[in-house]
């Protein structure tokens, strides 16, 4: 895989590790947010995060929101958690066309250079990706799926969700 790729794919899932910070197994509702991005080339575009009444509540936002070939863009994700985080850990996967492409495992997030820990309580928290380099480009046609989770210091799992779409 091309390190194009390999950017591609750590990108996603960060995306979308912190779209998913909002609940766990035990509740499987699912909430359909706004697609981040938005480009000619993308269809089918659907992301959803599990909800529960004790994790994050979040908002993202892409700078520009219309991505083109060759012109790098920002990425904001807003959150505030409604239980103390002091520990996260965070599974991820990669589907191209029904194959696994990547899984990646992040034990120690918190010590990341992406998250600060421990998130409290009531407390606004946004991760920055500024100036993000255009790999969206080098995407091989079909049809991608992005899916992650995370759990907290009591191995409770406080964040779900998926990615999907189609590049043409």
């Amino acid at each position: 895989m091309s390190s194009s790729r390999n950017l591609v794919v750590h990108i996603a899932i960060i995306v979308f590790v912190f779209h998913g910070i909002t609940s766990g197994d035990h509740v499987k509702k699912w909430l359909r947010l706004p697609n981040v991005i938005a480009s000619p080339h993308i269809k089918n575009q659907s992301l959803t995060v599990c909800t529960g009444k004790n994790y994050v509540s979040l908002s993202t936002e892409a700078s520009p929101r219309h991505v083109k070939c060759g012109l790098p863009f920002s990425l904001y994700i807003h959150m505030i958690p409604t239980t103390d985080i002091v520990y996260l850990q965070c599974k991820g996967f990669m589907k191209w066309n029904g194959i696994v492409r990547l899984s990646k495992f992040w034990g120690g997030f918190c010590e990341s250079k992406c998250l600060d820990c421990p998130l409290i309580k009531g407390n606004s928290y946004t991760l920055k990706w500024e100036n993000i380099r255009p790999f969206y480009c080098y995407l091989e046609r079909g049809h991608y799926s992005f899916a992650a989770s995370c759990s907290d210091q009591n191995d409770q799992e406080v964040a779900c969700g998926t990615w999907r779409f189609t590049w043409n």
